[in-house]
């Protein structure tokens, strides 16, 4: 189904409507219930929670909130919704600032991916340092807003218009080429986004840029979407980088690393840009620096530093399974220590240099490596990271030569997180099971005692045919799965199983169970079994009959340790219920 721009403008005027109605069940409905929503930051969630509770927030701290429309463009299978934020603070604390009365008006900028006439992602800027300067301004403050929409004709193509911007990045902002800035800039340009007190054309920008590559003096940048429309550009892209230089709104240089988007819309109708909106997502990035602009809790600083924590481990683990040595060891500080040392570590140290020549032994010794985040456990500052690794054995591993064979393993890391890095940690890493596996060491043969394995299935099915009520729970592990025929996903507990035996028994008093054959492997016992019952109660609201009926099943069950932790079923219940009437008998 292709959604055209028509549709697509008229969707996001729609959604615009019922947030102006304060409608947010009518806002919701237009999106996907599995909506990409970025403006989670980095650990995105799929669902349409986090815009209920953006809204909401407005909604209940501004009871006359509204949101003007400046333009829609659209492009593609996108669509910007272009507008202002105005209202007054009469109602709820917004951002821990209590209701003072205030007006305000500030822009957004809304970018929506439409798929089948819906939303299915959404990013999102609006310019919340201008919204808490009027909240904390007696009287409020409302800036100058508007645009000067139609002031020049465009005179270039969508397409140059978007190498433009392309070029724009990759020239200047990005070498940060400041000198470039005429260039792309008209000498009016007018920053709409701007901090007070900066002048106004290509100076102000230019001041703008200064101050922040002064705090971050190391930036890397991910242009994601480039829209077009008529004179109107809209860019998405995220920022990477650290808080490694001057002071950034009064806090010193923590060293913290930071992960934002970021939106601009720039108006070029030719070569130059004549305005700007939009920028980086300030309540991310005081979260992740620990800036504490928006009174962030400690819980919520926590949660940064969760955030962090798994963006340093995604960059790990894609780093290993790119061979980008250089993303892997991104992670760790300079100063890192490993206090586990490798074996050989009495010659190979275990410094920052260490543990960057292990990665590389690693990818030496096996080219094809593959690693997979098995668990991530955050307490604090301490974070276990536990991954499974896996690769052919390609390379000499600690001088054992290569064996061709392919490897699989587990390890863990145990680190210390501060200041955007991992500082300090060790590592344990299964190494006899790889050397088990390269034939160099002997794997010792695992007993099964499928004797046992049998009587215990034997004896389960005895107590069910004496009406045991508690069988189940007798000879199953208290968290035992059982995978159901239909199901998706195993079910745990042995309740559901009690449930369906309940079921069962009140419509068959007399059920009984029998083993027509029975095999066992290893951990695993299989059974074909015969069931057979009075049909004197009522089953699935036939009454009964007083017949007797018979259906067959084949049962497989997990043991571990004397107890059933897993069972798979297939029951012939399509025969009981011909019997029972409940389907009518073919041919």
């Amino acid at each position: 189904m292709t959604t055209t721009i028509a549709a697509m403008k008229a969707l996001a005027a729609q959604f615009q409507q019922q947030i102006n109605q304060h409608n947010l069940d009518g806002a919701v409905a237009l999106f996907d219930p599995n909506l990409v929503d970025h403006t989670q930051g980095p650990s995105v969630t799929p669902g349409t929670q986090d815009l209920r509770s953006q809204y909401g927030m407005f909604l209940g701290a501004f009871p006359d909130f509204r949101l003007e429309l400046e333009a829609i463009s659209a492009e593609g299978d996108w669509v910007v919704l272009h507008g202002i934020y105005q209202g007054t603070h009469t109602g709820a604390a917004y951002l821990n600032a209590p209701a003072a009365g205030n007006p305000f008006k500030t822009y957004v900028v809304e970018v929506f991916r439409v798929k089948d006439g819906k939303f299915v992602e959404r990013h999102r800027w609006f310019d919340i340092m201008t919204l808490l300067r009027a909240l904390q301004t007696p009287g409020g403050a409302e800036p100058a807003m508007g645009t000067r929409a139609g002031a020049a004709p465009s005179t270039t193509t969508p397409d140059q218009k978007r190498a433009r911007i392309r070029q724009y990045f990759n020239e200047m902002v990005i070498p940060r080429n400041i000198d470039r800035m005429p260039f792309f800039l008209g000498d009016n340009v007018l920053d709409h986004s701007a901090p007070p007190g900066l002048p106004s054309g290509v100076e102000g920008a230019r001041m703008f840029l200064n101050m922040n590559y002064a705090s971050f003096p190391w930036t890397d940048y991910d242009i994601q979407h480039v829209i077009a429309d008529g004179d109107l550009v809209t860019v998405v892209f995220e920022i990477v980088g650290e808080h490694t230089g001057a002071p950034f709104f009064g806090v010193p240089a923590s060293g913290k690393r930071f992960k934002v988007q970021c939106i601009e819309i720039e108006r070029v109708p030719g070569e130059h840009f004549l305005e700007h909106w939009g920028g980086m997502d300030f309540v991310q990035l005081s979260a992740q620096l620990g800036l504490g602009l928006f009174g962030e809790s400690q819980d919520q600083q926590q949660a940064a530093v969760e955030q962090d924590v798994r963006r340093l481990a995604e960059d790990y683990i894609e780093g290993m399974n790119e061979g980008n040595i250089d993303r892997v060891m991104s992670v760790f500080a300079d100063s890192f220590i490993d206090h586990q040392v490798v074996p050989g570590g009495a010659t190979m140290g275990n410094d920052f240099a260490a543990v960057r020549l292990a990665h590389v032994m690693l990818h030496e010794s096996f080219p094809d490596v593959k690693f997979s985040l098995r668990d991530l456990i955050i307490d604090g500052d301490i974070v276990f990271m536990m991954v499974r690794g896996e690769g052919t054995h390609m390379g000499a591993f600690f001088g054992m030569p290569a064996t061709g064979k392919h490897i699989k393993w587990a390890g863990t890391r145990v680190l210390r997180y501060a200041n955007g890095k991992f500082v300090d940690g060790t590592s344990e890493l299964d190494q006899v099971s790889i050397l088990q596996q390269m034939g160099i060491l002997p794997t010792p043969p695992v007993v099964y005692d499928t004797a046992g394995h049998k009587k215990l299935v034997r004896s389960l099915i005895d107590e069910i045919n004496h009406g045991n009520p508690h069988a189940y729970s007798r000879f199953m592990a208290h968290d035992v799965l059982t995978n159901f025929e239909s199901a998706e996903t195993p079910v745990k507990g042995v309740r559901a199983l009690n449930d369906d035996l309940g079921v069962l028994r009140s419509a068959f008093h007399d059920l009984h169970v029998e083993i027509e054959t029975m095999a066992a492997y290893q951990d695993k016992v299989s059974v074909r079994v015969r069931y057979t019952g009075t049909h004197a109660g009522t089953y699935m609201g036939v009454a009964g009959t007083g017949q007797v009926y018979h259906w067959s099943g084949a049962l497989t069950f997990r043991i571990d340790d004397g107890k059933i932790t897993e069972m798979w079923t297939n029951t012939d219940r399509f025969t009981l219920l011909q019997q029972v009437g409940i389907i009518p008998r073919f041919g």
